[in-house]
Formats: structure tokens, sequence, C-alpha cells
């Protein structure tokens, strides 16, 4: 919708894109509504949501695609609130001090979209660069990119070395494989030192990749193509750079603070206030419609 509106200047496509972005801010951080907060309280562990007691986001595809959404809406409107809300997710969803054997990422059915997530960093990064906004908030990203792919260059492999851990273990994962690429070159780039390790590890899992898709039947399949079309090419991107800019050593920070009680039935109520001072009836049952075509049937209004 953005691009098809940046080309044709279409102003349905522009409306269709901000209130698709809207849609997605609402499923993280609610509508707002009472029963919305309860029913989020309610879900708070569930995968794929943005736990409200905590106000921690997940790590995965969704959250990725949620930064993407508001950094398109920063390219539209340019309005300083969109990067501001994508700092306040990251902050909340990864750390530069992150225990990250916690984070189960050895569990690739379930967590290898951290990729994705880490992706959408780099994105960010990249759009600081381009405003020369290299804040606290672009180095608090940067330092977690590092962070993590330092565990990468430890710890990553082609998925398909290990095909019994993979319930379906074809070579669509030969090609998501490209992500960990992408991941480890920006962090080349963007470490203090240059960090040979990044690009070496990069390299060797480009190589893998090239070899076994050549000889891969199923390399013209649509998912593998649209996989490598999304995310090929930051090889040629990256040896094509002349030089890039001395940024800042990695900075120093504190380990993050556990939940208490305390702070998460604080919280609790400061949801659940904060809906009942902004109460409104139709809102609510709007919200209830939402969810069941017979409530939408008897309790909203018709046109």
């Amino acid at each position: 919708m953005l691009y098809h509106y940046l080309i044709t200047g279409n102003d349905h496509s522009r409306k269709a894109f901000l209130q698709l972005t809207e849609w997605v801010r609402n499923f993280y951080e609610g509508s707002g509504t009472l029963l919305g907060v309860i029913l989020s309280i309610k879900n708070r562990n569930q995968p794929g949501s943005k736990n409200i007691l905590t106000g921690k986001y997940p790590l995965d595809r969704g959250t990725a695609n949620y930064i993407n959404a508001l950094l398109d809406k920063f390219l539209l409107t340019q309005e300083p609130n969109s990067l501001y809300h994508v700092e306040h997710i990251i902050t909340n969803t990864v750390h530069p001090l992150d225990k990250i054997d916690t984070r189960n990422l050895g569990d690739v059915e379930v967590s290898w979209f951290y990729t994705v997530f880490f992706q959408s960093v780099c994105r960010y990064l990249q759009t600081k660069e381009e405003l020369s906004a290299l804040d606290p908030s672009f180095y608090y990203a940067r330092d977690s990119l590092l962070h993590y792919a330092d565990w990468m260059v430890e710890n990553e492999y082609p998925y398909l070395q290990k095909p019994e851990i993979l319930e379906f273990p074809n070579h669509t994962w030969t090609a998501q494989d490209i992500r960990k690429v992408n991941i480890l070159l920006f962090a080349q780039y963007y470490s203090p030192s240059g960090a040979s390790a990044y690009s070496a590890k990069a390299r060797e899992l480009y190589g893998y990749i090239v070899e076994n898709l050549s000889q891969e039947k199923t390399r013209s399949y649509t998912r593998i193509l649209a996989i490598l079309m999304q995310n090929h090419g930051a090889i040629a991107y990256f040896d094509k750079l002349d030089q890039k800019p001395d940024f800042k050593p990695i900075q120093d920070y504190h380990p993050l603070r556990k939940n208490t009680s305390f702070v998460v039935i604080k919280n609790a109520l400061l949801a659940i206030i904060s809906a009942i001072k902004t109460f409104s009836l139709r809102r609510e049952l709007l919200w209830l419609s939402h969810r069941s075509s017979t409530i939408a049937k008897f309790l909203i209004e018709k046109p």
C-alpha cells in the first residue's frame, strides 16, 4: 500500500496503509478499552503477544513486522513519534546484556524468526544513520545487535545440518539461512572494530546457501524465490562500500532488573485505571463486535 501510494499518489492506498499500521499498533498496544485490557492481562503469557504486565514484546517476526510498519509510517509522514515508538519496542524486546541462553534460540521451530526481528533492527539503524542521529537509542539497538551477533558466530549453523529437529526439513530452510548472512554483515558494518569474525561467519553461511541451492531442484519454488528476492544482495552491497563512519565503542549498560510482584501488580492497576478513565460504552461494544458476529448483529447499529 505504501509503495503503491508513493508510485501513484493514490490516496486510497495511503489511507489503507495508515489503517493497517494502526491495526498492527492496536494488536500490540491494545485499543484502550477496559475489556481489551482485561483480555491482555489474561493472555499476557501467550506466544506472540506483548506482556502488558511487564511491557515486554516477543522476540519474533510479529514484533519485527510491527517495527517495519512503524518505519514505513515514518518514511511516509516523517513524524518522530514513529521512530520513538520503534525505539521503545526495541528497548523492551532485547538488551545488550541479555542472557541469550534463556531465549531458547536452539529450538529452531519456535525461535528461528529472531533473525527477522534483527533484520528490522538493522533497518532501524540504517534509518537513524541516514538521519545522522547516532544517539543513545541508536547505540542501544546497535549494541543489542552485536551482542546477538556474537552468539550467532559461536552457535549458528545452516538449518538443514540438523534436519532431525525440523518438522519439514526442506530447502526453504536453506533460503532462510540468508537472513543470518545479512544480520552478520550489518554487525560487521556497525561494529566499532570491524569484527572480521562476523564477515567470516556470514560468508561461510552464504557459501553453503549457494552450493546447496544451486543443485536443488526446488530452488525455483515460490517460497524459496520470495525469501531470496527479499533478502539477497547484502554481500554485494557491503563489498561496494568504500568506507564507513567511525562508530563509538560498545557502551556500558546496567543489567536488566527483574520485574517484581509489586511492579507487575502496579502495571496491571495502571492499565485498568487508564481504561476506566477513558471508558466508553460504545467503544466497549465495538470491541466486542469485532470478536463476535452475533454480538455485532445485535449490539452495533446498522448504517
